[in-house]
């Protein structure tokens, strides 16, 4: 009986010694479960942090809590070995120890269950076809890139009580695409399903454990979106495979087993492929690479070549497989992992093509923005014919107008009269409008005028019936420039209802001055 006492004791005891005799970073989720750990919340006598307080706490003493680390490798043994089930609800047990990511609704979009309405494919090519147009105005081509999941590249790897029910997003989207829009829309599941003729047994095109390209994956992207460019610049020819040094890398590469604190007995072949010495025409340029890895990096590369052209790629995780590979084939790359259409970096890099590159799950979570959801000369006439009135500020006396984030907000005047006084101090710092006069109907009209301190663009996010918060899915992009800006939008939605939230670029130069904004209904 002592003995089953002191060895509870010692149970109890073991996680407190672990806390203090190891050092935190060991146990830390930071490192295989990319993410940093939840700080320890202070104590704050306010009714809303009291409320928020527990949550918090529970949250810092999981991701503390001595020998976490062991803890969750005995669990993930356990569930694997014993039970045969995944330790997580991300990850999938597929054939052969094949593991598939689970997140992004990446089951039922797969299986058919959850597919496009005919709104939402329209809605993508509406914001696609203007980002296209916005830069075919200033003589950049587009190329918009879909990289197929794992698991429609390896759907014999799935378990088989899965199986496809109807068409997956990607496949409604590409046929759509090619029935409706003249978009350069470059699918990689043909190029990906050929390549599996090449397959062996250690050297698939994924990651068997991961979600991710290896070696002979990236390869096959890299020359289909290479041998699709020559359309546009025909000196460009891919490298093929045995052009590339190929150079094995410790580790287990990429895998959920390391996620889940077993990765050191799940080895997997990890390859990479570089220019042989001397043979690489282009470098990094900004070697620290701005940013960390991870969403907002900016890597920019590029070579002695001023003929080759300029290229600008938006991406998600897949572009850092293949951005040494394209830059190849570059005066300059750069490339910028984010979700956002970034105009500003554009108009500032001057590229001759841009490519947005993304994987086949970002179907599940993101829409992307119009640019331009009308023409301000369109939007001007509209606006002069509208007689409902919805919404009008008055600069001198602003009722009804809260600021969002960090914004300072004041009423000011100068010799050119009121206005707002809009002071940011990040991109999160907006501006709440009154509630619109003019809920339902057509798009709404909105003029404004605005001094700004610096070019870039404004973000004008609304709500729809049912929203409870605003979302990049509803935001209509402006730009402006340095000075004053007298501007006439059209919201691309109708039924716009509640306030507008207006975010202006973040800008350390000044305050922007909002000297008039009105809103009217649109046509029905």
């Amino acid at each position: 009986m002592r003995l089953l006492v002191l060895l509870f004791v010692a149970a109890l005891a073991a996680p407190w010694v672990d806390g203090h005799v190891r050092p935190d970073r060991v146990r830390s989720p930071e490192k295989r479960e990319h993410r940093r750990p939840a700080p320890e919340p202070e104590l704050e006598l306010d009714p809303a942090a009291l409320y928020r307080f527990p949550a918090r706490y529970e949250a810092f003493f999981k991701d503390d809590l001595g020998l976490r680390d062991q803890l969750l490798r005995w669990h993930s043994l356990q569930s694997l070995r014993l039970f045969g089930v995944a330790p997580t609800e991300q990850v999938l047990l597929g054939k052969q120890g094949w593991y598939f990511y689970t997140g992004n609704e990446s089951v039922p979009i797969y299986r058919g269950l959850e597919p496009f309405t005919r709104a939402e494919l329209r809605a993508w090519k509406v914001a696609l076809e203007s980002r296209r147009d916005w830069l075919a105005a200033r003589g950049i081509r587009y190329v918009f890139v879909i990289a197929p999941n794992k698991e429609t590249v390896y759907p014999d790897h799935m378990p088989p009580e899965l199986e496809p029910l109807g068409p997956t997003r990607l496949e409604q989207f590409a046929e759509y695409m090619q029935r409706e829009s003249d978009l350069d829309f470059l699918d990689l599941r043909p190029a990906f399903k050929a390549a599996r003729a090449q397959d062996v047994p250690g050297n698939y095109l994924y990651f068997e454990e991961g979600t991710h390209w290896n070696a002979h994956g990236s390869q096959t992207a890299y020359e289909a979106i290479v041998d699709h460019l020559t359309r546009y610049f025909p000196q460009l020819k891919p490298l093929r495979a045995e052009q590339w040094k190929q150079v094995p890398f410790d580790g287990p590469g990429d895998t959920w087993a390391d996620n889940m604190y077993i990765g050191d007995l799940s080895p997997q072949r990890q390859i990479g492929l570089m220019r042989p010495l001397g043979t690489a025409i282009s470098s990094t340029l900004n070697e620290g690479h701005e940013g960390p890895f991870g969403p907002g990096r900016k890597l920019l590369r590029g070579s002695s070549d001023a003929s080759l052209p300029r290229m600008l790629m938006f991406h998600d995780s897949f572009g850092p497989y293949i951005e040494f590979m394209l830059s190849e084939h570059c005066s300059q790359l750069e490339c910028e992992w984010t979700y956002d259409f970034d105009m500003p970096e554009v108009r500032k890099f001057e590229p001759a093509v841009v490519i947005e590159l993304w994987v086949e799950r970002t179907f599940a979570f993101w829409n992307p923005r119009p640019l331009e959801p009308g023409s301000a000369a369109d939007a001007r006439e509209a606006f002069a014919n509208s007689k409902q009135t919805c919404l009008v500020l008055d600069p001198a006396a602003p009722t009804g107008f809260d600021a969002f984030a960090k914004l300072e907000v004041s009423a000011v005047r100068d010799a050119d009269g009121a206005a707002l006084a809009l002071a940011t101090h990040s991109g999160l710092d907006s501006l709440l409008t009154p509630p619109l006069g003019c809920a339902g109907g057509g798009r709404p009209l909105v003029h404004l005028t605005l001094d700004s301190p610096q070019k870039g663009v404004l973000d004008i996010f609304y709500l729809l019936p049912g929203d409870g918060e605003y979302s990049r899915r509803q935001d209509c992009v402006v730009e402006v420039e340095r000075g004053r800006n007298d501007l006439y939008v059209q919201l691309p939605r109708p039924g716009v209802t509640g306030r507008l939230r207006l975010r202006p670029g973040f800008s350390s130069a000044g305050p922007y001055l909002l000297r008039a904004l009105e809103v009217r209904a649109g046509p029905r």
